[in-house]
């Protein structure tokens, strides 16, 4: 299982928090309610190390925090990912049929027109200089001063 990436929590996740002593979504609530005594052997056990611990023994709170985990199995998805790609290779790498368009000749092609997809493109509009009622004003020159080369 893995965690949501996007998941903010108030302070360490309490799954990330408990990792050094073993502790995984998968571990039992016998297994979590043991992981205080390795983690003051291994001196780990900080206020907020205290803060995810209590987290994960209470059931309410443990659903909570798996809430936000997802089943995931590597080996099955990189399998997946692999194949659409393959997939998707292979369309890119098939040769198109061009026999019809090569039997037509160049004098031939408007036969073959409509079987091409058309795209309807808008008139745009372009204005390049707005229209003033009068000539803009210069800024005071006195205010700009140019550097003498």
């Amino acid at each position: 299982m893995i965690k949501d990436p996007l998941t903010r929590w108030d302070g360490l996740f309490p799954y990330d928090a408990l990792a050094p002593v073993g502790i995984t979504p998968e571990s039992s609530m016998k297994e979590v309610m043991d992981a205080s005594f390795e983690l003051m052997a291994q001196g780990l056990m900080t206020p907020e190390v205290r803060k995810a611990w209590d987290e994960l023994r209470n059931k309410q709170r443990r659903l909570l925090v798996d809430f936000f985990l997802y089943q995931f199995d590597f080996h099955e998805e990189l399998n997946r990912a692999t194949e659409a790609l393959d997939r998707q290779l292979a369309e890119l790498a098939a040769i198109p049929d061009v026999s019809r368009l090569l039997e037509a000749g160049l004098d031939d092609l408007s036969q073959i027109r409509h079987d091409c997809r058309e795209i309807a493109m808008q008139n745009v509009e372009i204005q390049f200089m707005t229209e003033f009622e009068g000539a803009p004003e210069l800024p005071n020159l006195e205010f700009i001063q140019f550097d003498q080369g």
